[in-house]
């Protein structure tokens, strides 16, 4: 235990100290030796361990050794915060030389990294992100390493999982931390198998080679789930999604049968053939109440609710049958009977107006 005083003032030339008392801790000097471990590279040969213990360094650079060495080394000389050391006794050897360890590869690139995060600078070009082992080939800032094993690293023709998105050309294959560029927009959403065509530096392109995505073709027909007043309609299969953007807002909630009116880079349009359920399709006839004071139709059906927009107006209020001639925007359709004029409309009710005895 020491003495040192601390200066707590100064004033007119004079210093008021005050007494402490700690235990006393001389500064490393050359030829000091001290215990270190090295975390990392800051040249060739050159490896840096922090001066934790020290009480005027703050890092030492240690020559012949690498990452992880763990041992006893003499100063040789020091200069401001920094000292430069020797070893002399080894503990733990740490990453040398021929030390063959595993490096987690940077996508994209000649790097890699160790579990404790030293760089390594590999002997090649790697397409994808993934654990190999390392061979270190020469201790420099970063280190240098050869690939030991490589049958972890994908090549061209081999096939990967990624993620779709709908007119978009990339795709990100999570397992390997990499994009791929489509040869043509996705024209579906969600995962896929896909082929790599081509492995270079900054162009790795691939194609889709999952026989469940398909793009439908313009005239095929397909069936969707529409939603009233909704201009999209999603068509699934298996895993993938692929929006359809309808001509129209839908008239009904429930499936349709959608022919396809265009298709170009991932995007697509249909328009609404027939509704199967409920079921409605042009062509078809349905009875409907009519009336001369109006230019629509209404289905005598509890399931549809939308109107018929009627291309000619009637004489007669009752009951009719309708043809449907349109679906687009609206049901349209025709008057293609008589219109019975027996049974009407009131509050919503067909009265028989034939029998009044009841009244």
């Amino acid at each position: 235990m020491g003495i040192y005083a601390t200066v707590i003032n100064v004033s007119d030339g004079h210093a008021e100290l005050r007494q402490e008392r700690a235990a006393y801790k001389r500064h490393d000097q050359p030829q000091d030796e001290i215990d270190i471990q090295t975390d990392g590279m800051v040249g060739n040969g050159v490896a840096r361990a922090p001066a934790a213990n020290s009480s005027n360094l703050e890092a030492v650079y240690v020559y012949r050794v690498g990452p992880k060495f763990s041992g006893t080394v003499k100063i040789m000389k020091t200069r401001d915060e920094t000292a430069y050391a020797l070893p002399i006794a080894i503990r733990e050897e740490g990453i040398t030389t021929g030390t063959e360890i595993n490096g987690q590869t940077i996508a994209d690139s000649r790097s890699a990294r160790t579990g404790s995060g030293c760089k390594i600078k590999l002997d090649r070009w790697v397409p994808v992100s993934v654990e190999v082992p390392v061979e270190i080939t020469k201790l420099d800032s970063p280190l240098q390493g050869e690939l030991c094993d490589t049958q972890q690293i994908p090549s061209e023709g081999d096939t990967v999982i990624g993620h779709l998105k709908q007119g978009s050309t990339e795709v990100r294959v999570s397992e390997f931390g990499v994009s791929i560029e489509l040869n043509e927009p996705a024209p579906a959403t969600g995962p896929a198998e896909v082929s790599l065509s081509n492995l270079a530096p900054m162009n790795i392109r691939g194609q889709i080679a999952d026989d469940e995505v398909s793009a439908p073709s313009v005239g095929d027909k397909v069936t969707l789930e529409t939603s009233r007043k909704q201009s999209e309609a999603t068509l699934e299969a298996g895993n993938q999604r692929c929006l359809i953007e309808l001509e129209n807002e839908a008239i009904l909630s429930g499936q349709a049968t959608v022919s396809i009116v265009t298709a170009s880079g991932g995007n697509f349009t249909g328009r609404v053939k027939r509704y199967e359920s409920p079921s409605i399709e042009i062509g078809e006839r349905y009875e409907a109440k009519v009336s001369k004071r109006r230019d629509t139709a209404n289905l005598v059906r509890d399931d549809i609710e939308a109107p018929v927009v009627l291309e000619k107006g009637v004489s007669d209020t009752g009951i009719a049958y309708v043809q449907i001639t349109e679906i687009s925007d609206y049901f349209y359709g025709e008057v293609v009977s008589s219109v019975e004029t027996a049974s009407l409309d009131t509050d919503g009710h067909n009265v028989d107006m034939t029998n009044l005895s009841k009244f």
